[in-house]
């Protein structure tokens, strides 16, 4: 077999994909990008737009990934996620009550060192400490902050438990009330409900628009708001907008919403799932 039978060119619709989704996981705006690689806000939004041919080499995805403390294989798709988006945060107590009861495990805060590039490409060898929870969740993400704070409850509910007769029955009530009230908080939402998360991108696409306006008239005005847009959240501001339609009175709400359907390359290619692998 020939080595290049083996080896995977590089493609780069998901490699720009990859990048849209730890911006819009980690709140990275094109000017963060813009900035970072030195690259006027056009250049940025060329690379990004898999309709382009313009994309990132490898010194900008080098900058990237070590910017923003992410593996280059994760960037150019070399390793495939296997989480499910659509996992709960009941889901994970009660995987993690489950877990307990096969091995305990402690809780708290640790920081612990690790090897982030299989490359090699960093100054230190990729060498990164972290600060994490004991069972290893990295603490930066929205949706491992909110798996903290149901560990965090978890220790206290457990001390409270050692000192009291019911102590076990306390618990158990305590668990089932974490997972049937964690079924409607997405991992996809950072953990967040529909209605948390609806509310999250109104104030997004508020914010937006307003200073989007405000840049109107100048001698550089942009033609598409700042922030990333995905085909899942419009559908979300939609639904929204038809539940509460107060929406309209706060700003010119349809405007906004068409400007952020027409960023440029901003739609999913098909065969790749809207997940955010990054957590």
């Amino acid at each position: 077999m020939k080595v290049d039978d083996i080896i995977q060119p590089l493609d780069i619709d998901i490699l720009k994909t990859n990048i849209k989704r730890l911006m819009k996981e980690k709140d990275i705006s094109r000017k963060d990008i813009q900035d970072l690689l030195g690259l006027s806000q056009p250049r940025v939004s060329q690379k990004l737009n898999i309709t382009q041919k313009d994309c990132f080499n490898l010194d900008e995805v080098y900058k990237i990934a070590t910017k923003y403390h992410v593996s280059i294989d994760s960037l150019v798709g070399l390793k495939v996620s296997e989480k499910n988006d659509d996992t709960s945060l009941g889901d994970v107590v009660s995987l993690l009550a489950q877990l307990e009861k096969i091995e305990p495990f402690k809780f708290g805060k640790v920081t612990y060192k690790e090897d982030i590039f299989s490359q090699g490409f960093t100054d230190n060898g990729g060498i990164l400490e972290r600060e994490a929870v004991s069972i290893h969740y990295d603490l930066s993400t929205e949706g491992s902050k909110a798996i903290d704070t149901v560990l965090t409850e978890w220790k206290e509910v457990n001390e409270l438990c050692e000192k009291s007769p019911i102590g076990e029955r306390m618990k158990k009530m305590w668990i089932e009330g974490q997972v049937e009230e964690g079924r409607e908080r997405l991992r996809k939402w950072g953990y967040r409900t529909k209605e948390e998360e609806s509310k999250r991108l109104f104030e997004q696409l508020r914010q937006e628009y307003k200073a989007w306006e405000r840049q109107q008239g100048g001698n550089h005005a942009p033609c598409e708001l700042s922030g990333l847009w995905f085909n899942s959240d419009i559908k979300l501001l939609k639904e929204y907008a038809l539940e509460h339609p107060y929406v309209y009175t706060n700003f010119d709400f349809d405007n906004a919403l068409n400007l952020a359907q027409k960023s440029n390359g901003f739609e999913i290619p098909d065969g790749i799932d809207e997940e955010l692998p990054f957590n």
